[in-house]
């Protein structure tokens, strides 16, 4: 069993230990579920990787916390899958008096670029293939990113009247991918005008 101690970027004063440990054992043994081996041949006593992630904090009850438990046939994403249980075990932890976020995530990078960050013109944008999909990264190493609060919003001028702006929110038509301290978004937009008449 390896131990480690987990600390909230706003209370660093307090940190709270956790553990994980990796056994292999005979599928029948543990009774994993049944998604685990949509890929993978089911054979009576199969040899699957056992990951236990717990933590000897409290929630604000005071009581204790549940360990994870994560099922593998390969250990290839054993580090993505132990760091997922980390942060839904450290969202239960009691972690006492929180101090102010003051810092707003950042937005790392952006694909297609906004006219502010390759010296794009307004004219020039529209050298962006209409093919193209919004990629983009926000980042917050100091307390992460409250997924309940991110809202994404899609505002377009009119091409003629460059007075006229419309917005409309498209906060369920993004996905989202990574960590609340490193987080991809991804829209495909579901209409493209390629051609007007």
């Amino acid at each position: 069993m390896a131990t480690f101690y987990v600390e909230n970027k706003l209370n660093p004063g307090y940190s709270v230990k956790f553990y994980t440990s990796v056994r292999q054992v005979h599928a029948k043994d543990v009774d994993p579920p049944e998604h685990l081996f949509e890929q993978y041949p089911r054979l009576e006593g199969d040899l699957i990787w056992v990951v236990e992630v717990g933590t000897f904090g409290k929630d604000v009850d005071g009581n204790d916390i549940s360990p994870e438990f994560i099922y593998l046939v390969s250990l290839d994403n054993i580090d993505v899958e132990i760091q997922k249980a980390v942060e839904k075990l450290a969202s239960k932890v009691d972690w006492g008096v929180l101090g102010e976020d003051t810092r707003a995530p950042v937005v790392y990078w952006a694909l297609p670029p906004n006219s502010n960050m390759l010296g794009y013109t307004d004219v020039d944008v529209g050298l962006v293939p209409i093919e193209t999909d919004v990629y983009f990264k926000l980042k917050d190493m100091e307390s992460g990113i409250d997924l309940s609060s991110v809202k994404v919003l899609l505002t377009v001028s009119g091409t003629d009247d460059r007075t006229s702006v419309m917005t409309w929110d498209i906060t369920n038509e993004v996905k989202f991918d990574g960590t609340i301290y490193d987080l991809q978004l991804y829209w495909e937009p579901p209409l493209r005008v390629y051609e007007e008449f």
